[in-house]
């Protein structure tokens, strides 16, 4: 069992001695594709007529507003068949119904704080009401992809308030299958990946959408279902999005393994090819699949970033509702690796010296641009950067791509950022957040560069409880963290470990996922 110790603080002992407004509604893109629009009457009313589907969104353009009345906010309420509804943002009420095909309703400022429209308040004549009809957009994803995609769908959600989206990581979906087959009926567009386990085809949630689809009720939907990085064709082929086929250019059916076989051509790309080279050439091949490889493009390793997955999920709502005008940018290559501080990146070392001071010992901090940068955990590294400045350490923080085999973009890093150009060492000692080895299948170029230069290096643990958890806990980490942080870096020379992290559980308020944040002991 790891013992339980003051963290931060020994962490660099050990060091010690051996040596971020605009508007919201300025953002907002209204009216796009022709969205219903209308502009409230003296009184604050409007109206929409012969309006069509069971659920509506109805949202206030702020840009329209008086001044004294902007607000930062989303003013926005959702209305269903035969329902009223009301929300509100400082002074500001928005309330809406639907009956009979037509919706009304009235904007006004509840000077009064009585939440009811009378003499004491004021009508806002003049405002722009949007009514589109309401998508709702469902994400089921295993959860190192749900919490890269948490912010890219909160910016969407904030540039197109018609657009509901919850998101769930399998763990989620597999533990509540009442919830998660709920969510399936209500919405319009799934986001289908890597739902299934690692033995097989079968597990709880494709079963469960097989079930659904046996009964018809994935009747009207919009699918689009992925396997890799495991696989689990049945549910793949639920895809429809755009029509999808998975057929050769020749029209015949692909199976299983062929399938396989051109997921594994894209996860395992042999230089000079990269991932996004192979899915270009496979959108040639296999024409009646090329849209749906295209949503590929926009999370690889070479276009990882929220912004082009923020558009990538924009390219599967303008194939799935080509009628409401919703745009998307290509996806952007995007640098691999990057220096650290503050909440931004650094590409340059030049721009980076500004934090180092001369003639202090120096560290190098690697980490993981998945689990760090593109779900915005970034508080552990904050932290230990924190720590280690306060007691006169330089600290060189890096975060690249990778995972346990591909550890190229970590050795760039390392070679970039912790070397000069005469290869001699910047740093004295190394602090990993990295599970396994350090550069994946490259881990001996990593060993000899650390060996070379008598580089310590310490591996920072993170148990997968609460703190409160782990304190009580006898058993200390589980198996999996043990053998990920602790066995295999070890093997590599990673000999002094200390757990400095627990991990946070919340829920999403806007997207209902359940998150799993890194935080930093209270103990240290």
């Amino acid at each position: 069992m790891i013992r339980k110790r003051s963290v931060t603080l020994l962490i660099t002992v050990v060091f010690v001695f051996m040596l971020q407004g605009s508007s919201m509604a300025a953002e907002i893109d209204g009216g796009e594709g022709g969205t219903p629009f209308n502009i409230t009457d003296s009184e604050g009313r409007f109206a929409f007529e012969n309006v069509t589907g069971d659920s509506h969104v109805v949202w206030v353009d702020g840009r329209t507003l008086p001044e004294r009345h902007r607000f930062d906010d989303m003013l926005r309420v959702t209305v269903s068949a035969s329902s009223n509804a009301s929300a509100r943002s400082g002074k500001m009420i928005l309330e809406a119904s639907l009956s009979d095909s037509k919706i009304t309703g009235r904007l006004y400022a509840d000077l009064n704080d009585n939440t009811i429209f009378d003499d004491g308040d004021e009508p806002l004549a003049g405002v722009s009401i949007f009514d589109p009809p309401e998508i709702r957009f469902l994400i089921i994803s295993w959860p190192t992809e749900a919490g890269q995609l948490i912010q890219p769908v909160k910016n969407i959600m904030q540039k197109h308030p018609e657009i509901t989206i919850k998101v769930r990581n399998t763990d989620q979906a597999r533990m509540n299958l009442t919830e998660t087959e709920q969510l399936i009926e209500w919405a319009d567009i799934v986001y289908i990946s890597n739902v299934q386990t690692t033995n097989g085809p079968s597990g709880p949630v494709p079963d469960l959408l097989m079930s659904m689809k046996s009964q018809g009720k994935l009747n009207g939907k919009v699918i689009a279902a992925y396997p890799n990085p495991y696989h689990c064709f049945p549910v793949t082929r639920l895809t429809n999005i755009n029509n999808t086929r998975f057929v050769d250019a020749n029209g015949t059916e692909l199976t299983d393994s062929q399938l396989q076989a051109i997921f594994d051509s894209v996860s395992r790309a042999v230089p000079p090819k990269t991932p996004l080279m192979v899915l270009r050439e496979l959108q040639q091949q296999y024409p009646a699949m090329a849209s749906y490889l295209k949503f590929q493009e926009y999370k690889t390793s070479d276009t990882a970033s929220p912004e082009n997955r923020e558009q990538g999920l924009m390219y599967l709502l303008a194939l799935a509702f080509p009628g409401r005008g919703y745009n998307f940018t290509e996806p952007v290559i995007v640098p691999k690796y990057a220096l650290y501080r503050n909440g931004r990146l650094y590409y340059n070392f030049t721009d980076y010296e500004q934090f180092l001071t001369p003639g202090r010992p120096t560290v190098g901090i690697t980490s993981w641009m998945a689990l760090t940068w593109e779900r915005g955990d970034l508080l552990m590294l904050d932290r230990l950067i924190s720590e280690m400045e306060s007691r006169g350490i330089n600290v060189i923080a890096t975060i690249a791509q990778g995972n346990p085999v591909d550890g190229t973009p970590v050795i760039n890093a390392m070679r970039s950022y912790f070397f000069d150009s005469q290869n001699r060492t910047r740093i004295q000692g190394l602090i990993t957040l990295q599970s396994f080895k350090i550069g994946g299948a490259t881990a001996a170029i990593a060993e000899r560069m650390i060996m070379d230069n008598n580089i310590l290096v310490f591996r920072s643990l993170v148990v997968s409880d609460s703190e409160e958890t782990w304190y009580i806990s006898d058993s200390g980490m589980d198996f999996t963290s043990i053998t990920s942080q602790i066995v295999l870096p070890e093997f590599q020379g990673q000999i002094l470990t200390m757990v400095t992290a627990s991990t946070r559980k919340t829920i999403d308020t806007v997207t209902g996922l359940r998150l799993n944040a890194i935080s930093p002991l209270m103990s240290a």
